[in-house]
């Protein structure tokens, strides 16, 4: 028997009604974290006599929901990749007799190949029930996939500032940072020399430039950010990196901060598509429970989908212009089981971009606060009055902003429009506003 949540029991009903109206291609967008899992165990456990089919992005990803499905006692299902499903004939998939399907991580069928090869199936099975779960309506590249798999057809969305808003996730604790500060320091460097101003302008611009650099590595280094807010010393975080090169580079460097932050019992693992002992050291953290503190370096592979138990933090530590990645990284610490806990996201991204994401996440959780209080007269937010305290990011602001007053009074160049706007605030013109 599956047991849902009060908010997927609701979503649950929505679905048997558009089933019960013809509509059998049914997309069903929310946030990661939320258990769309126990929804697709939901639905297969009413078709439970009907042949059934799981397409999934991988393997890891297929066996944690036949693991679901076995917990549930369902039977006749297949389980898939969708790679296995590009490499079969067009024949092969039209003389499938599945009754039901489910497209888990849809968002990935519009891709080119994939695309061609979900759309003959789904157009070679009509009349089968189409159940596609996802955290994403629109891809980066702006493709609403909701409208081109499944005709607009989609229960209502449950982004994540509405599930935390909801009290279906947690509200993590949110501290961003940057660790390599001297990177950011020395691209404006340059285009401080390259500019034409005076030598005493430039000469104020680098003294600026020290003083911020000192007064944030005395007042907020890494270890002593680590220190200041990590409460469980014996949790697990995940650590997300860019490449293989990034994650050697910074396995060291973060075990110590670690180290230095005063937690001397460190395990770490890592897990990667090149590392032969993927499975193992993945395998090894998530049975690890002794008291040492438990490190997982990740490149791409958790980014999406897997849900570990017990999670207690994640450092972000892949600079990324992709909104996507960026909430599939944070997704991996969300979870339904999870409300109550003290959790951590540290961004150390090494760029300031990662700063408007935090800020932007902050205004939607508090605008969908909003939202639900009209709404709900009896909605208690209590919970949130302190929101601001779980969003740690002034001190960050305040170097972003001293980078802003430099760029933009730096010449010889042309200003952006942020950059004029950032020049007359700091230094108006007579006559300008």
């Amino acid at each position: 028997m599956v047991d849902l949540l009060k908010h997927n029991l609701e979503a649950f009903q929505e679905i048997n009604k558009m089933i019960d109206s013809g509509i059998k291609k049914i997309a069903v967008p929310r946030a990661t974290g939320s258990r769309k899992t126990y929804l697709m165990g939901a639905l297969a456990e009413k078709y439970n006599d009907v042949p059934k089919l799981v397409l999934e992005l991988t393997r890891p990803l297929l066996n944690s929901i036949k693991e679901k499905f076995d917990e549930f006692g369902i039977s006749n299902t297949d389980f898939m990749t969708y790679q296995k499903l590009i490499r079969m004939s067009d024949g092969d998939i039209a003389q499938m007799d599945y009754k039901l399907i489910f497209l888990d991580e849809y968002h990935h069928g519009t891709a080119p190949i994939w695309g061609q090869k979900i759309d003959y199936l789904m157009s070679t099975h009509s009349d089968s029930i189409i159940f596609g779960t996802s955290a994403t309506t629109v891809r980066n590249d702006g493709v609403n996939v909701v409208e081109c798999l499944f005709g607009g057809n989609a229960i209502g969305e449950l982004p994540l500032s509405k599930a935390i808003a909801r009290k279906v996730l947690p509200c993590p604790h949110y501290i961003t940072t940057i660790y390599r500060l001297d990177d950011e320091f020395e691209k404006l460097k340059k285009r401080i020399e390259a500019s034409t101003n005076s030598k005493a302008e430039k000469k104020e611009f680098y003294k600026k430039m020290q003083e911020m650099k000192l007064h944030f590595e005395k007042s907020y280094g890494v270890p002593l950010i680590l220190n200041k807010y990590i409460k469980v010393k014996n949790g697990k975080y995940l650590v997300f990196c860019k490449d293989k090169k990034q994650l050697d580079t910074m396995r060291d460097i973060v075990i110590d901060w670690f180290k230095i932050a005063g937690i001397k019992n460190v395990h770490s693992y890592a897990v990667y598509s090149d590392y032969p002992d993927k499975e193992k050291d993945y395998k090894d953290f998530k049975k690890d429970n002794s008291d040492s503190l438990k490190i997982l370096f990740s490149i791409n592979m958790l980014n999406e989908g897997l849900h570990i138990k017990d999670i207690s933090g994640v450092l972000m530590l892949r600079t990324t212009r992709s909104n996507l990645i960026y909430l599939q990284q944070l997704g991996r610490l969300l979870d339904a089981d999870n409300i109550g806990k003290h959790l951590l996201v540290f961004d150390f991204v090494n760029n300031f971009s990662s700063v408007s994401d935090g800020i932007g996440l902050l205004r939607e959780i508090k605008d969908a606060i909003a939202k639900e209080k009209e709404t709900d007269p009896n909605f208690d937010d209590s919970r949130f009055e302190d929101i601001n305290t779980f969003f740690v990011i002034d001190q960050i602001v305040e170097i972003r902003e001293v980078f802003k007053e430099i760029e933009g009074r730096l010449e010889g160049r042309e200003r952006t429009e942020e950059e004029n706007n950032i020049l007359r605030e700091y230094y108006p013109v007579e006559g300008q506003k």
